[in-house]
Order: structure tokens, then C-alpha cells, then sequence
């Protein structure tokens, strides 16, 4: 754990604006203390002896299973009324009726999962004609809406998909934790442990952990909250958290020689340079080393020469040459940084010259893991990374390469911030074809994520096909169809999102509204004497001696409890009757309109249960459609207002009440229940695949009987579904 002065400075960037990936970290990790990591895997493989008996039963049992007709038309012959019968029940208690009839069972499960897709968008496209793909394996099983917990967060729901349990059992509860003994937020995409080394965010057993300790192949491909990928025997490509060879989650650099003005956006990404005869000489920032005096910034020399007719340029930088038309992103630039104590740092980043003269202007992404020598391990095992480099190319490591905070900050302009999204999007689809090349037998789990940062980003006005994420999804729906013509027909197949998506209209700040209700106190003369641009970021201005209450993250509240946190006054027989207090205040607030931004507010005992529960927030916010949490209270800010309106473009988004953001579920066979929950996910896959599910998992199958690994109840009635 890092010391409060470190931790100061690491999220001070946080309060300039939206940050890039939700929260931009800053500079985290340094190169010291990342020593290399030399990993043997020894792969065993123990033959098992078939006797033809068993050859011939198994031949007979899959001819059943893939032609049901003709295992009737045998059963009406070998066994009369009877057999005849047993079929027929079948049918009824598995109703895959006509062509789409399938076995409730499989030898492979493919999950695709697609960030942030709405069920109603999903329908209207559909209902347009647009998306025949997707048609066909709705007709084949069903398209629904995917109940989410709260708070609808991509770390959270994207856990409890995983793993089929509410947050009290695996532990992630925002994309912002906070630290009671320092009253710091956490991130919680990257989980820290002792000596700020990474470990594995999920308190829980997922469900491709089941599966592969069962000895069923599972491989597992830019999941959230999967980093650092654990050891063991399921091939892994971590998603969202994956970190840049800085330890944050992606700084992007600006050179220009146009100086940034006072309060700009993104100012201290900003490196002013100059030009002379054509010729720009600068350097780009990566990793950081200890040295004298603290930490400092590892450097590789960047020259760039303008084409005469301002058309493009070429840039050196390293060893590497490459040319910059301008308005077109380049290849994947290798790069390596040597600091004073003989370690060298591999990375990788993509330029794109916004403009060669008048101004100068090249934009340069966040400096990426290399997959072939990865600073820390992305990949299970750490050589698939490289890998998958030689099979498909140089390719994004980073979690959330889209940035969205080059775009909010108006380094680049939407085409081209669609375009960075294209790219990386086809980057995606060549693992995936990779994968299926080989993939036999077990479960792959595929995750595509553009699509929520496309939604967050872009407008959503009049019929859904003319927007940016309807073409995504309708270019999707014809890559869909190549993916399924290479699937055997029997494969399970399931197309789900985490959640929807609606308008970012209006922006509430917890922390103020806690500061006007009397729950929190600050020091209101050092507040008004605070920078411009600045709400007091990390708790800056708080009194904790007289504090009650006070927002970390996105939509929670924790009591100042004594015991728990370092400075609590709350006392614990105290705590129920301050909870229903501030959830009724909450509740009954009216803007000027005299409309509620909150939906409804949630003690975490109404939420979740479980053994984690112990890092729960209090008090979990559900805001209405239209309103979100502020930026600034997410990090221990106060902004001067309670509600303030929307002005940047970040326009979209999903942190309200789980009931007005539901995700997608989309299956080619049929559901036996009407009402599928993200928790659902897990259970489900393991029954597909004939395997029993853990008695902890809070969902259950979405078809077919249960089959546990011992009794339980398969919904937990303190779980808030």
C-alpha cells in the first residue's frame, strides 16, 4: 500500500474531468519493484484407454443428442408407446420446439459478451431488419432484458456475471473503493496488495474456474476485473484494468506548439514544443524509476519532420521510423526504456498527427504493455501474450484502449476517435477467429467492450440504425454471421451485455449534498479559498471530528462508523436509525423542477449478503434516469452545487437505478424462466455443459433442472433480485 503522499499524488489527476477509462490513476506503478517474473509451465497430458464398447455407446449418445428425430423414430421401434413418450416429455420439460431444437446440454458454450448493448435498441434494430443474424438466434431461442444489481457499474455487474454471486460475496462494489484507514479512494479495477504489487480483484469462484477444475477447456478473453490473470489452467486475456507501463489506466500525451489555456481540459497532458526548419525535437514519457529525489519519468527521444506540403510527417522515435499522414492513426510502435539501474521497459503506442503546421499538433496514445515482454503478466499463461502477436499481430494490451478522455478533452474529434474504435475492434475479432480456430469443446468467454465506449461518447438521436452504435451493431451482425456458420450446431450460444444505457443529463454531487444536509463538514473558509477549477478532491477540506457521513465512487455512502474508519464518531447502535435517516432526506429530494434525481436509495443489507459484505458502502444510490454521480464527488470532492448540468462529451451513460438500464440476453435455445439475472449467467453455462454449479452461486440455470454441488436454495432471499 502506498503512503498517503503517494496516493496524493497518483489521484490527483482525477479531478480535472472525466477521466480516461472512468478514473485516471496517474502514475501508479514504477519500474522498481517489478522485478521479472520467470513462470515454467509444464504441461502433463494423461492418456485415458477408450475400449470399443465405450467407443460405440458414446458414437450412439451423440447421434442422439444431435438428431433427436431419428433417436425417436429408434425409440418408437425399440421400446413402443413408452419411448414415444419419454420423448415427448422431454419436449415439454425443454421447450426448444421445430428447428431451433436442441439438446438443454453441449460440449461447447460461446460467449459473447457486448458491453452496454440495450435491450430496447436491441429489439428496435431487430424489428427494423437490420441485424439478420441476431434474428436467427432469437428465433432459434429468445432475446430478453438481463436484470443487473445495483449500483449498474461495469466492474460490478461484470463480476457478478462471472461468478453468479452478488457483491457481498465477491467483493467489488464501484469502479471507486475507499480505504477506512486513510479515507482515500481505491481503485477497483486494479487491486493492490502488499508492496503495491497487483492481485486478483474477485473474492469468488467464476464459473470457467468450475469448469476447468472440472477438467473442461475454458479460455477466457478480455473479461473485466480479471487482472492479473490467476495461474491455473484457463487461458486468459485480461480486459478492463489492464494497466500502461506507467501502472494507470492510459495517459495519453499532446505535443503542440500551442500552449494550453488557464483551465483547459487535459492541460497537463499537454507537452509544448517547437518547430524549427520543419523539425520537431522532443520526448516521450513512460514508466517511472526511482532515482535522487524520487521518482522521475523514463524518456525515449522523439524526432518528427514535417512534409513540405503539410500533408504528413515522419517520426522517429527510438529505433523505430514511421510515417504520419495526416488525420490517420499509425501502426503499433515498439519502444523500449532503459532506466540508470540496467532494467529496460518494453511498450507500444500508436501517433496520429492531428496537424503539421499551424498549429503542430500529434497525439500520442498512453504507452502500452508489450506483448512480448509484458513489464507484468496480462496473459494466463504469460506467453500467450506473445502468442497472440504472432498469430494476429501487434494488438492493444491496455484495458481500455478507446480513450475517451482524448476525445472529451478535444484532442481528437469524433471520426477519429470512431476510427481509434475500428481499430481496435478489428484487433478484437481477429483473437476471436483465432479461438474459434481451435476451439473443440468446453466454454469461451469473449468480451467486446467498444460498444459502451462508443455509447458514452456519441449521441443517440432519432431512428437507432442512423447512430454510431447501431452501425457498430449492424456491422457486428454480419462479422456474427461468419462466427456462427463456424460453429458446430450444436453449440450453446449466448449474446448478453452488462447493462443499457440512457442520458447523462444532469450531474449529482453526494459529498455536497451530504455538506448541505448537515452530515458531512468542511472547512468552508479553506474551501473558498480553494483554486480555480479544484472541489477539494481527496477529502481535502473535510472535518472528520464532526463528519457523519460522506460519498466515495459513484453511488455509495459509508457512515463514519467508529471502529471501522480511522476518525469515526458514529457510534454502531447508531448506525440503522442514520442510515433510514439519510435514505428518507435522500429519497425526497426535488430539484427546481420539482422532479427527484434519486430514484431510490438502498441499505447494502437489502442488496447483498455474504462474507465480503464487511467492505460494503452503507448506503447505495439508484439515481434516475438522466442523472449520475458527479466526477468530483467520486474521489472525495465537493462540488458548489448539488445538481449540476452535463456539459461535456461524455453525454451517455448507465450509473443510474439497475431498473432503467437492464442488459441483453440473447440465446439460441429457450429459457425455462421469464425473469434471467445477471447472477443467472454463471449457473447457466455450467449446466450447459452437464457440470454442477457451487452452493454459493446466488443465480440459477436459465434451463433445465438444477444440478448442485449440495442442497441449497437456488435464489437468496436477501438478495434484493
Amino acid at each position: 500500500m502506498c503512503n498517503r503522499a503517494a496516493a496524493i499524488v497518483a489521484l490527483a489527476l482525477l479531478a480535472a474531468g472525466p477521466a480516461h477509462a472512468y478514473i485516471d490513476p496517474g502514475t501508479a506503478g514504477l519500474v522498481v519493484g517489478w522485478g521479472a517474473t520467470i513462470l515454467a509451465w509444464i504441461a502433463i497430458t494423461f492418456g485415458l484407454l477408450k475400449v470399443r464398447a465405450y467407443r460405440i455407446g458414446g458414437a450412439l449418445w451423440r447421434f442422439c443428442r444431435r438428431h433427436p428425430a431419428a433417436a425417436a423414430a429408434c425409440g418408437v421401434v425399440l421400446l413402443g408407446g413408452a419411448g414415444v413418450g419419454g420423448v415427448l416429455a422431454a419436449q415439454e420439460s425443454f421447450p426448444f420446439g421445430g428447428e431451433s431444437m436442441r439438446s438443454p446440454t453441449s460440449d461447447r458454450v460461446l460467449l459473447l459478451g457486448l458491453d452496454g448493448v440495450d435491450p430496447k435498441m436491441m429489439r428496435e434494430l431487430v424489428d427494423q431488419g437490420v441485424l439478420p443474424n441476431f434474428a436467427r438466434l432469437i428465433e432459434q431461442g429468445t432475446l430478453t432484458p438481463l436484470a443487473v444489481p445495483n449500483p449498474p457499474e461495469s466492474p460490478v455487474v461484470w463480476a457478478s456475471l462471472a461468478t453468479g454471486q452478488n457483491p457481498g460475496k465477491h467483493g467489488v462494489y464501484d469502479f471507486i473503493g475507499r480505504d477506512p484507514e486513510r479515507y482515500l479512494p481505491q481503485l477497483a479495477l486494479q487491486s493492490r496488495g502488499a508492496g503495491g504489487s497487483y492481485k486478483y480483484p474477485l473474492r469468488a469462484r467464476t464459473f470457467w474456474d468450475v469448469a476447468a477444475a472440472q477438467g473442461v477447456p475454458a479460455t477466457v478473453i478480455r473479461w473485466p476485473m480479471t487482472f492479473p490473470p490467476p495461474e491455473g489452467r484457463v487461458r486468459m486475456l485480461a480486459g478492463l484494468g489492464v494497466p500502461d507501463v506507467r501502472g494507470g489506466l492510459g495517459r495519453y500525451a499532446y505535443f503542440t506548439d500551442r500552449a494550453p489555456v488557464a483551465g483547459e481540459e487535459g492541460a497537463d497532458k499537454v507537452v509544448v514544443v517547437t518547430t524549427k526548419d520543419g523539425v520537431v525535437q522532443t520526448e516521450l514519457a513512460g514508466p517511472q524509476a526511482w532515482a535522487i529525489g524520487g521518482a522521475k519519468d523514463l524518456k525515449v527521444p522523439l524526432r518528427v519532420e514535417i512534409a513540405r506540403d503539410g500533408k504528413s510527417a515522419v517520426a522517429q522515435i527510438g529505433k523505430s521510423t514511421v510515417t504520419l499522414p495526416v488525420g490517420q492513426w499509425s501502426r503499433h510502435v515498439e519502444l523500449v526504456f532503459t532506466s540508470g539501474l540496467f532494467k529496460k521497459v518494453a511498450g507500444q503506442v500508436k501517433f496520429l498527427l492531428v496537424s503539421a503546421h499551424e498549429p503542430f499538433a500529434l497525439f500520442a496514445t498512453a504507452v502500452e504493455i508489450e506483448p512480448d515482454a509484458p513489464i507484468v503478466p496480462f496473459t494466463q499463461p504469460r506467453e500467450y501474450a506473445a502468442e497472440l502477436k504472432k498469430q494476429i499481430g501487434a494488438y492493444h494490451t491496455l484495458g481500455m484502449p478507446e480513450d475517451t478522455k482524448a476525445f472529451g478533452d478535444g484532442r481528437i474529434d469524433e471520426a477519429q476517435f470512431l476510427a481509434m474504435c475500428r481499430d481496435v475492434e478489428m484487433e478484437r475479432r481477429r483473437v476471436l477467429d483465432y479461438e474459434l480456430s481451435r476451439f473443440d469443446k468446453g466454454v469461451l468467454a469473449f468480451v467486446f467492450d467498444t460498444s459502451d465506449r462508443i455509447q458514452h461518447m456519441t449521441s443517440f438521436d432519432g431512428n437507432a440504425k442512423e447512430t454510431a452504435i447501431g452501425r457498430y451493431l449492424i456491422d457486428f451482425d454480419a462479422y456474427l454471421g461468419g462466427v456462427l456458420a463456424r460453429l458446430p450446431e450444436d453449440t450453446a450460444v449466448i449474446v448478453f451485455s452488462d447493462h443499457g444505457f440512457t442520458s447523462f443529463d444532469h450531474a449529482f454531487d453526494l459529498n455536497r449534498w451530504l455538506v448541505d444536509s448537515g452530515y458531512m463538514v468542511i472547512d468552508q473558509a479553506a474551501y473558498d479559498a480553494r483554486p480555480a477549477g479544484s472541489a477539494g478532491e481527496l477529502y481535502r477540506f473535510v472535518d472528520w471530528s464532526k463528519t457523519r457521513a460522506y460519498a466515495v465512487g459513484f453511488a455509495d455512502i459509508f457512515i463514519n462508523l467508529r471502529g471501522r474508519e480511522k476518525n469515526g464518531v458514529v457510534e454502531n447502535a447508531e448506525r440503522v436509525a442514520l442510515v433510514k435517516e439519510i435514505k428518507e432526506q435522500l429519497a425526497a429530494f426535488v430539484d427546481e423542477h420539482g422532479a427527484h434525481p434519486v430514484h431510490r436509495v438502498y441499505g447494502s443489507d437489502e442488496l447483498y449478503n455474504g462474507a465480503e459484505q464487511k467492505s460494503a458502502p452503507d448506503l447505495v444510490v439508484g439515481y434516475s434516469a438522466g442523472t449520475r454521480g458527479s466526477w468530483q464527488s467520486a474521489v472525495g470532492g465537493v462540488s458548489p452545487t448539488v445538481l449540476a448540468k452535463n456539459e461535456k462529451r461524455w453525454q451517455r451513460d448507465h450509473i443510474v437505478d439497475a431498473s432503467f438500464v437492464p442488459g441483453t440476453l440473447i440465446t439460441n435455445f429457450r429459457l425455462t424462466v421469464d425473469d434471467p439475472h445477471a447472477y443467472d449467467l454463471a449457473p447457466t453455462v455450467l449446466r450447459l455443459l452437464s457440470l454442477p454449479f457451487p452452493a454459493e452461486m446466488d443465480g440459477r440455470p436459465l434451463q433445465g433442472p438444477a444440478v448442485q454441488l449440495v442442497e441449497r436454495d437456488v435464489r437468496t432471499d436477501a438478495v434484493a433480485r
